[in-house]
């Protein structure tokens, strides 16, 4: 039976509130989790509904504390009827999909329906999918563009992505901004840590078997070294870190996460693909040195970049060994870390009203 959203928990009604959303979400942990979170609160005049697959419960708690949060009941196409019964019960002006699964299950339940669809990091960018695989996922894509869909993209490659979708597609971009509060801004004080951090996912879109292989390529040349994943997820992908001696800590609590940035020598973000990575801007804000994988998404980011495990390895040792990079102030992310939570919800509030009168027009 599609849970109801009248069971919802967190919710306190304020009728000043005229334009509602409802987010679907299907891989509430992550980055997709600190996004959301921070939509929330960029945005309160509006009213947030978020229907959340249960799975995620295992690694992170549901922690929208303005927003109305159900949580799906059935897996696969059975998503489908939920979102439509969600849509019927909460009348929503805007239906935001966040990630692949929850953009397909979205447009199916609602065909005649404009849907704002953010990709976070596109799934056929995966390096690691076979050509077929790739193809069959892109293919995808540009066949549920034919849907009514409007974008919500991070960065100039995803716009570029979207164009080729569907010739028709249209989108709106906005900036991520760090999920941590400005009270831990330049708060890097690492003292003489040998320690470098990665904060996600544990799944292999993040990469951890070659974090795994940086790590003990350090650790042979550099004993005092420590490596530390913040993060949860697949269990043989958390085991193959802690073999090669990784600290795997699971979520951490906005505190913990600060805490842990702003006395890490290094920030080394192993991911393989990405949207826009709200990690990075973490690490910037507290002023953590920054290393990245060399990527279409981290093209803009003014960090080391290394594009091979060997790389990492000489890259890392350098900084351990020099103790500093990038002075000891936030690294430089480019006009991202220029945009704060206000001008964040000035972007929102207004592709919201923007797709809302798209939905309004298209349902006639």
């Amino acid at each position: 039976m599609p849970y109801k959203l009248s069971m919802i928990q967190n919710h306190k009604p304020n009728s000043r509130k005229h334009v509602r959303i409802l987010h679907i979400v299907e891989c509430y942990s992550g980055g997709v989790r600190r996004a959301l979170r921070s939509y929330v609160e960029a945005t309160p005049d509006l009213e947030h509904v978020a229907l959340i697959s249960g799975e995620d419960q295992e690694h992170v708690r549901i922690d929208l504390p303005t927003a109305k949060t159900g949580i799906f009941k059935s897996s696969g196409m059975g998503r489908v009827s939920e979102i439509r019964s969600a849509v019927k019960e909460s009348r929503p002006h805007v239906v935001h999909a966040h990630s692949s699964w929850a953009g397909m299950h979205a447009r199916l339940a609602l065909p005649r329906r404009t849907v704002l669809y953010q990709p976070h990091a596109f799934y056929f960018l995966n390096p690691s999918l076979s050509r077929v695989s790739a193809m069959v996922a892109r293919g995808a894509e540009q066949f549920l563009a034919r849907f009514p869909t409007h974008y919500l993209t991070l960065s100039a490659h995803e716009d570029s992505l979207v164009k080729g979708m569907h010739p028709g597609a249209t989108s709106s971009r906005i900036s991520n901004v760090p999920t941590l509060p400005e009270h831990y801004k330049d708060s890097w004080r690492p003292g003489y840590s040998s320690r470098v951090v990665m904060v996600g996912r544990v799944v292999p879109q993040k990469d951890p078997t070659f974090f795994a292989e940086v790590a003990s390529g350090v650790r042979a040349k550099d004993a005092s070294a420590s490596f530390v994943w913040a993060g949860d997820g697949d269990a043989s992908l958390k085991a193959h870190l802690e073999r090669a001696g990784v600290l795997v800590t699971g979520w951490l609590g906005e505190r913990r996460l600060a805490e842990l940035l702003a006395t890490s020598a290094v920030y080394f973000h192993s991911a393989l693909y990405e949207g826009s990575p709200l990690s990075v801007l973490d690490a910037a804000h507290v002023g953590c040195p920054i290393v990245v994988r060399e990527t279409d998404s981290t093209r803009d980011i003014n960090a080391a970049k290394i594009s091979t495990a060997a790389e990492g390895i000489e890259v890392i040792l350098g900084i351990l060994e020099e103790a500093r990079f990038n002075a000891s102030g936030p690294a430089d992310c480019g006009l991202q870390m220029e945009v704060d939570a206000s001008m964040l919800g000035n972007q929102l509030t207004q592709v919201y009203e923007e797709v809302s009168e798209l939905s309004r027009v298209a349902r006639g």
